[in-house]
């Protein structure tokens, strides 16, 4: 799971046009460790994912839940 959250993450942020190293600046924490979040070789904490989310102004929890799918066309 750590690493679909990564890839929310580096999708917000890219979407945006947001490089890890402006991320990094907005956010206080280090190019390392985002790089770490974004590729699911770090955990993400609530504190951090706040922080992150703050700074793309994206809701926390799309980072961590999926949007439902809608109505199927028949």
């Amino acid at each position: 799971m750590q690493g679909n959250v990564g890839s929310k993450i580096r999708d917000a942020r890219k979407q945006q046009n947001i490089t890890l190293r402006d991320l990094s600046e907005r956010s206080g924490l280090s190019v390392s460790q985002l790089s770490k979040l974004e590729n699911g070789k770090a955990r993400l904490t609530v504190d951090i994912a706040l922080m992150i989310a703050g700074v793309l102004h994206v809701p926390v929890a799309s980072f961590l839940f999926s949007p439902k799918p809608g109505p199927q066309a028949r």
